[in-house]
């Protein structure tokens, strides 16, 4: 390791969460008893949606409650109207999807309801870097984007960055009984998937060969990555902490904001995965700071 990359890393480390701060901010931890499981120790103050009961879920886009089968599917045939886009603005707040007002009746429809809620009881398949050979020394920004499946929110795509802001692992990534591709958000489409046959084991076995117990991975709401992506990793340093909300906690800065504030206009194109500049982007206000 150079002497430059060396000095970055000691600084690095300064800003790493620690293991309270992990549990504080909701980091899946590794489970006492079980290797291939993790627990959110915080599940109290986590916010993560939580699977309300047996066979019932929460539309994540319309907020309905609906009932479930076996195989994760509405029972019911029911359409989901809902605004993609979050609220803006005062005194009149308007949805970013379609700069309607706030009583505006929802600007899309889908077929099917879709969840992202999580059984916090249930975190099983897990993977954690200091399982790994890898004991480098190394500094890494990572950013997932996400698909609906009948189990709920899932990783669709992945893209892992250096500090130089170079693509080290990029993939898509294909699970089971996929249901939406989350495009407004997620940038994906069912004509990307065709040819894919990597799995989340597929990609364990990646990073494992990239990270290890001394890699820090940078990241914007890291938490939320690493539980989508069944991923435990020790030395964090997240942008959420990095940049905090100017009205303290809860309140938390999104990336789009800090983009917007801190950095220059992106040169990214529409073949890029979304997750490939928000990791860049990540990885650039990191860098900022020194």
């Amino acid at each position: 390791m150079a002497a430059q990359d060396r000095a970055l890393y000691d600084r690095a480390l300064r800003l790493k969460l620690s293991e309270a701060g992990l549990i504080r901010y909701s980091y899946p931890r590794p489970h006492p008893w079980d290797d291939g499981k993790a627990e959110v120790r915080n599940a109290e103050d986590a916010l993560y949606p939580l699977v309300p009961s047996d066979g019932i879920r929460n539309c994540d886009r319309c907020k309905t409650v609906y009932h479930i089968d076996d195989e994760g599917r509405p029972l019911t045939s029911s359409v989901c109207r809902y605004h993609f886009g979050r609220l803006y603005g005062s005194p009149v707040k308007r949805y970013r999807c379609c700069q309607q007002k706030s009583n505006a009746a929802p600007c899309k429809i889908a077929s099917q309801h879709v969840t992202a809620d999580i059984d916090l009881d249930n975190l099983s398949g897990f993977c954690h870097t200091q399982q790994s050979d890898n004991d480098e020394k190394s500094i890494y920004a990572l950013d997932c984007e996400m698909i609906y499946t009948t189990e709920g929110m899932v990783v669709g795509a992945i893209s892992v960055v250096n500090t130089d802001y170079q693509v080290v692992y990029e993939t898509l990534v294909k699970p089971e009984n996929i249901v939406d591709y989350n495009t407004e958000h997620s940038g994906l489409t069912a004509t990307q998937f065709q040819d894919v046959t990597t799995n989340l084991q597929d990609v364990h076995s990646k990073l494992l060969s990239l990270f290890g117990s001394k890699t820090i991975l940078v990241g914007h709401s890291l938490n939320n990555d690493f539980l989508r992506l069944k991923l435990i990793h020790d030395l964090v340093v997240d942008t959420i902490i990095m940049y905090p909300h100017s009205r303290g906690l809860p309140f938390r800065n999104s990336l789009a904001y800090l983009k917007e504030r801190y950095l220059k206009p992106s040169l990214s194109t529409s073949l890029n995965f979304k997750c490939r500049d928000d990791a860049i982007a990540a990885m650039k206000l990191f860098r900022r700071r020194f």
